[in-house]
């Protein structure tokens, strides 16, 4: 495996990181994909730059209540069930910790940020509660870059990990898992 865009992403991760002080990595599961889907947990991984590397802060995970019954489908991809979030707290409730939380940090990374992204315009748009955008690294845009598409079935997380990492084991939508994917 070799970096294919090398010269435009290694610029654009610069340019993004250039003067960083902190990151924060999330992750939002939704009740599906329109613009009506709403975040039924939240996580995310602050970081402090170093020279050394990354040093891990803070960590948010949060189940929130979308006041609406799961789909079958959203149950078996996310594992999160009706019980689960039904004694959650609200969007209203749990946005201004969120968008303080993710405010607290330089540039955010996520995997399809595009995604995690709308989601979280969403939610403000719904609460009424803005929130800064920071500059977001796309880690499946550095995965395509890395992994070629001839070398898997597609480039979810879970396909393109299982190539880079055969010997590991992986559980998605936890943070937990999150935190020892990022290490």
């Amino acid at each position: 495996m070799e970096w294919r865009n090398i010269a435009s992403s290694k610029e654009d991760f610069m340019n993004k990181f250039c003067g960083a002080k902190s990151i924060i990595v999330f992750d939002t599961e939704t009740t599906g994909l329109g613009k009506d889907a709403k975040i039924i947990e939240f996580a995310a991984v602050r970081y402090e730059i170093t020279e050394s590397g990354l040093k891990e802060t803070h960590k948010m995970d949060l189940f929130i209540n979308p006041q609406e019954t799961l789909s079958e489908k959203i149950i078996q991809l996310t594992g999160i069930t009706d019980r689960i979030v039904e004694k959650a707290n609200t969007e209203e409730i749990e946005a201004p910790g969120i968008f303080s939380f993710m405010n607290s940090a330089d540039i955010w990374a996520a995997y399809n940020c595009s995604f995690d992204l709308r989601m979280m315009d969403q939610m403000s748009s719904r609460t009424g509660i803005p929130y800064r955008q920071r500059p977001c690294l796309d880690v499946l845009k550095m995965a395509r870059d890395f992994v070629k598409k001839e070398d898997v079935e597609n480039h979810k997380l879970q396909t393109v990990l299982q190539v880079m990492f055969p010997e590991k084991t992986f559980r998605f939508h936890q943070l937990s898992m999150m935190s020892v994917q990022l290490h």
